[in-house]
């Protein structure tokens, strides 16, 4: 979370960081600010809320300067106040920050001690302090961002300026990410490449505990192999359309969800491709790990690992797995799910698996991202790259790639072979289609919607995989729409929450027409009895033995129980959009959320 950018380029950078801030600002809406350096000296802007805030500060009050760095903020320590945004200064020293600083307490106390004054409630506000102190000490601008790498515990990615250099920006990065580029006109920093898109060039990631310096010409790296370092610069890929960033659609989600259908194609085929899935079917077990709507599209995806390929699937939430010590066969594998490739849990148990030994495995949607340095082996989906903060199109991406990742371990196995394989896959492509079908439905779940809007609350049910589509629905409905949704597994009905249905609450039922139809619809006539209002997601042959039991019933399409249960996905984006969109909510920006969670 948090995004920090920063420009040296021999021109006015206050335009420039508030541009880029933009590209940067779904890691964070709670405050916005930038530090320039010029012949004024050092000169701050600082304003709570997003970025368009701080840029009517800027546009009425523009600092000058050549060199500068900015930060969009997701409030970690510290309300979303103008005093606690990014940038923090002390003695001529402003400083960026993203991650955590474990121990600021102690360094407050520390630095109280000596005579300094603080006045955010942030811990970040201690790292200017820092670097002021040891530059009172006799260290170079470089030196003291290094010491600060030492003194300051926990993640840290920081850029640095300093009214008695207003020639450079100081960098460095322990745990969070950071990059560099370098393109004709200068030097910038930023903590996704993406920013990088408007200044072209090439870029590199800085490693865990490096330090660098930004001059207008080049990046000078501490302690790193010059022409090792060369090589590993990589062309900032540019991107191609120039035109309206949503196409025409009223939000990125509503544009993301529209482009599903290309993004499971893409991926099916991608998947297809994969190199290196004999690793997987060499295993005794595969522990699928990661957070939020990832470890939800692992769940979805369960059944195939465990029905197809015949290989027993745990799937761990990345916070929990890295902190439980638990035990791993001598053949067991970890996968790690993750769409930025950043998300801080599931990166620390890429790092543990590796540092115990272990080769890890991972599925990303970014190519330019720590995990996909981290890992092993890393696949990408080609969802292609998601704004809006409730994952879409990445959701089902991932699950289409697990699902193509399960087909493939099973053949490998010798438990399919290949004409059924291909059949397999052939038909996951085919999905693609149904995925529009569903798209059409749109007016429909509006209209379901519309029931649903004045509701604090709701409850979700299904079995199997359907169990793991209400849980993502309730997620969106919880993130985009502020509603208290839960999901459950509809046989725990009865063991507890069956308590909380009273007349008029909300229960989304997802139940297609397999083996469990009729236990799914007996969990649904149980909450019809006690008075809840009633959505029941089926298809036709469901919608038929259901009767009209349900206060409303979508027929969704699908050939079988799995492709209706990735519709119903889908129609539950629609719901959460909906809901949110009639309680006046912007769907792509939700409170105290942001897109990337780099931070534990």
């Amino acid at each position: 979370m948090c995004g920090i950018f920063g420009a040296n380029n021999g021109r006015p950078v206050a335009s420039k960081l508030i541009d880029s801030l933009r590209r940067l600002e779904y890691r964070g809406y709670d405050s916005a600010g930038i530090a320039v350096v010029g012949a004024q000296g050092l000169d701050l802007r600082r304003a709570s809320g997003c970025v368009d805030r701080l840029a009517a500060v800027v546009r009425d009050d523009r600092p000058e300067g050549t060199v500068g760095i900015a930060h969009t903020r997701w409030a970690t320590h510290g309300a979303p106040t103008d005093v606690n945004a990014h940038p923090h200064a002390f003695d001529g020293v402003a400083v960026v920050h993203n991650g955590i600083v474990e121990n600021h307490a102690e360094l407050k106390w520390w630095l109280s001690d000596l005579g300094h004054e603080f006045v955010t409630e942030t811990d970040s506000e201690v790292l200017p302090h820092i670097i002021a102190k040891m530059r009172r000490d006799g260290m170079d601008h470089r030196q003291a961002v290094a010491a600060t790498l030492e003194y300051a515990k926990g993640s840290l990615a920081l850029a640095a300026v300093f009214e008695d250099a207003p020639d450079r920006i100081v960098v460095a990065r322990r745990g969070s990410p950071l990059a560099v580029a370098i393109s004709e006109d200068g030097a910038y920093v930023s903590s996704d490449p993406a920013a990088f898109d408007a200044v072209g060039g090439r870029f590199t990631h800085l490693e865990d505990g490096e330090v660098a310096e930004l001059t207008r010409g080049d990046v000078w790296f501490d302690g790193a192999d010059g022409d090792a370092r060369r090589n590993r610069w990589e062309p900032v890929v540019l991107p191609q359309d120039g035109g309206d960033p949503r196409a025409g659609h009223s939000s990125f989600m509503a544009k993301e969800m529209a482009e599903q259908p290309d993004a499971w194609s893409r991926t099916v085929a991608s998947a297809r491709a994969f190199a290196g899935v004999e690793e997987l079917a060499a295993a005794d077990r595969i522990a699928i790990v990661a957070c939020g709507s990832s470890y939800y599209a692992g769940l979805m995806a369960r059944a195939w690992f465990e029905r197809e390929a015949g290989l027993a699937c745990d799937i761990e939430v990345a916070s929990e797995f890295r902190h439980r010590g638990g035990v791993l066969s001598e053949r067991q594998v970890v996968l790690c799910l993750s769409q930025s490739g950043e998300t801080a849990d599931t990166l620390a148990v890429i790092e543990e698996m590796r540092a115990a030994g272990r080769r890890t495995f991972a599925l990303v949607n970014t190519a330019r991202s720590a995990m996909t340095r981290a890992a092993d082996r890393c696949w990408l989906t080609d969802a292609g790259r998601e704004i809006g903060v409730a994952a879409t199109k990445t959701f089902t991406a991932q699950v289409a790639a697990l699902v193509v990742l399960a087909l493939r371990v099973a053949h490998a196995r010798g438990r399919i072979d290949a004409d059924r394989l291909e059949k397999a896959l052939d038909g996951l492509a085919s999905l693609s289609d149904m995925i529009r079908q569903t798209l059409a439905l749109e007016g429909r779940m509006a209209s379901a919607a519309s029931a649903f809007a004045d509701r604090r609350s709701a409850f979700y049910l299904g079995r199997g995989p359907a169990f793991a589509a209400a849980l993502e629905g309730a997620l969106k409905l919880k993130e985009i729409g502020y509603v208290q949704a839960e999901a459950y597994a509809a046989g725990e009905l009865k063991h507890g929450p069956i308590a909380l249905i009273e007349p008029g609450v909300p229960v989304v039922v997802v139940a297609p027409s397999d083996h469990l139809f009729e236990k799914t619809l007996s969990s649904a006539q149980e909450v019809k009895a006690r008075g809840a209002r009633l959505l029941l997601l089926t298809d036709a042959g469901g919608a038929a033995r259901a009767g009209r039991l349900a206060d409303d019933t979508v027929v969704l399409p699908g050939a079988d129980a799995w492709a209706v249960t990735v519709s119903a996905v889908i129609a539950l984006q629609f719901l959460a959009r909906h809901i949110a969109t009639a309680r006046g909510l912007d769907v792509d920006r939700p409170r105290n959320l942001a897109k990337s969670v780099t931070v534990e």
